[in-house]
């Protein structure tokens, strides 16, 4: 994703390290993107600005992979994701080869290692991407974030309240 849709203020990719010797609070809640709040750009001329998840609307999407070898559970820094309306938060837990795939306006942050990890950084990589919705005629299957055979996606926090 270039500067053309998100402006020079976000990267198209980001790598994160953090180590247990961080200091506390290091890393703040944020979102990567939000296509509403887009400046103006080639990008907004075109799609405008849509909310993620709407119908037909491109969907902004970030794709976290857990680059380290080995990662111990006992080691600590989760991601964390957090629904704003209900204050509930959830904890993805590194490991070797985990992709996390969450829409680009979740409220999240980056854990620190706990002490135990010793120096080890806890090394991710984020890939900003934009899925397009099917073209007239064509099959929604394109589009699917998941393998069916991974099962249903979990919706959490308010996502997962009735409508």
């Amino acid at each position: 994703m270039s500067s053309a849709v998100y402006g020079d203020a976000v990267a198209p990719i980001a790598a994160n390290a953090p180590v247990a010797a961080d200091a506390a609070g290091l890393y703040g809640w944020h979102i990567d993107a939000d296509p509403v709040m887009l400046p103006p750009s080639p990008w907004t001329d075109v799609y405008g600005r849509t909310p993620n998840r709407a119908p037909g609307a491109p969907r902004f999407v970030s794709a976290l992979v857990y680059l380290s070898p080995r990662w111990d559970a006992g080691w600590g820094a989760p991601t964390r994701l957090l629904d704003t309306p209900t204050g509930e938060e959830l904890r993805v837990a590194p490991a070797p080869g985990r992709l996390l795939l969450m829409d680009q306006d979740i409220t999240h942050s980056v854990s620190r290692p706990h002490a135990a990890a010793g120096e080890r950084p806890r090394y991710s990589l984020v890939l900003k991407l934009v899925l397009h919705p099917p073209a007239s005629g064509e099959s929604a299957a394109r589009v699917q974030l998941a393998d069916p055979a991974w099962g249903e996606p979990a919706a959490v926090g308010s996502a997962a309240l009735p409508t």
